[in-house]
């Protein structure tokens, strides 16, 4: 009965440690709904192209990403290829968090620390 208690209690230290990192589906999460919402923005959403795409965490003590930053290329509407620009999507600011492209993610940049994926 004591190697069940053990093995119980491991089961839940792991678990939280796990939550608590943040690792798991809710870095998957924050990813899809960034770019979902930088695609939002573009002129052309279905041509939107994503790299070097990444959740973060800037405070340690929250358990999910706080911030998505990554890069984005796309078409205008005159079909023409803009290039790849810095964007930074921002969990906390409403429901489906705020996305900001180019010269606008300058200043939240800061967030792009503590690597959650």
């Amino acid at each position: 009965m004591l190697k069940l208690g053990t093995i119980l209690s491991l089961l839940l230290v792991s678990s939280t440690a796990a939550a608590a990192t943040g690792s798991g589906p809710s870095a998957d999460v924050a990813i899809t709904n960034a770019e979902q919402a930088v695609a939002e923005r573009m002129p052309n959403p279905d041509a939107a192209e994503f790299r070097n795409v990444s959740a973060y965490r800037p405070d340690a003590s929250k358990g999910a990403p706080q911030a998505v930053c990554g890069e984005v290329g796309a078409r205008d509407g005159f079909d023409r290829y803009n290039g790849f620009r810095n964007f930074v999507w921002v969990a906390a600011y409403s429901d489906r968090g705020t996305a900001y492209i180019g010269s606008e993610a300058n200043g939240y940049r800061g967030l792009c620390r503590n690597a959650v994926r």
